[in-house]
């Protein structure tokens, strides 16, 4: 069979801020509540997109089952934000960006990346008693480094139903399994982590801030304190995991055991 699947999640949203301008005049020209007022307007939207191509093929050979699985996925995310913020408003009432003498202070950053995957699944079962299944993937990601932005990851899950070869009454065992996994996980890093960034600049010396542009319209920018790394690679992790399930006495008694490790 083929499956073919087209996911989106959209978001718009909008935001306004604003404090009323107070001049304390008369007996309380020089109290603290004076506020020059202010007007921030912000603007969010993300996309995200996930599709999966899959083909799949089931057959049966005497007592064995096969189950076959192969897929690529493409998952795409876009995100773009922008604030405006002016103070010192002209009238007291009035909420717009252009009701200031200052020049608005905008902010506004974008992020995009997108992962790329193959995957696949191979199980196989005999007389529903004994299961083996075998799952690989492969990933390429835009926020890793060329030569390190793939990664492969497998994993591998069997079990078997001791209960059904064991001569024991059902009474006394209901049911019983053991089972046995080694699961590889890849992840990638966030966006923009492998060069060195411009952000805008702030400065404030304990005294007093500077926030840019300035009036006159004099910009400025720096280097974040976030270094980049152009060898970055992805973090790869494997769980190891072992246990049994066992039901007695017409399933009244019930024991789960696992044993875990993860590195």
């Amino acid at each position: 069979s083929i499956l073919m699947r087209l996911g989106s999640d959209i978001e718009n949203s909008n935001f306004k801020l604003w404090r009323t301008k107070i001049e304390p005049s008369g007996n309380n020209k020089f109290a603290s509540v004076h506020d020059p007022g202010l007007v921030n307007e912000s603007n969010s939207h993300r996309m995200h997109i996930n599709s999966d191509f899959i083909l799949k093929y089931m057959f049966s050979l005497n007592k064995v089952d096969f189950n076959l699985l192969a897929g690529f996925n493409v998952n795409s995310n876009y995100s773009k934000n922008y604030s405006a913020e002016v103070s010192n408003l002209i009238l007291p009432e009035l909420f717009t960006l252009d009701n200031s003498y200052e020049l608005p202070i905008v902010n506004s950053n974008s992020v995009q990346y997108r992962l790329l995957g193959l995957y696949s699944n191979f199980e196989v079962s005999y007389n529903n008693i004994v299961f083996l299944s075998i799952s690989a993937r492969n990933d390429w990601s835009s926020t890793l480094p060329l030569k390190n932005n793939s990664y492969f990851y497998p994993g591998l899950n069997t079990s078997i139903i001791f209960s059904e070869i064991l001569a024991i009454d059902k009474k006394y065992l209901s049911f019983g399994k053991l089972r046995f996994s080694i699961t590889a996980t890849g992840n990638d890093a966030p966006p923009y982590q492998i060069y060195n960034v411009f952000v805008k600049a702030f400065h404030n010396d304990g005294y007093a801030s500077l926030r840019y542009p300035l009036p006159n319209g004099v910009n400025s920018f720096e280097l974040s304190n976030l270094l980049g790394n152009e060898n970055l690679k992805p973090e790869l992790t494997t769980e190891y995991e072992a246990g049994t399930d066992v039901k007695m006495f017409n399933n009244r008694i019930a024991l789960n055991l696992s044993l875990y490790k993860k590195i």
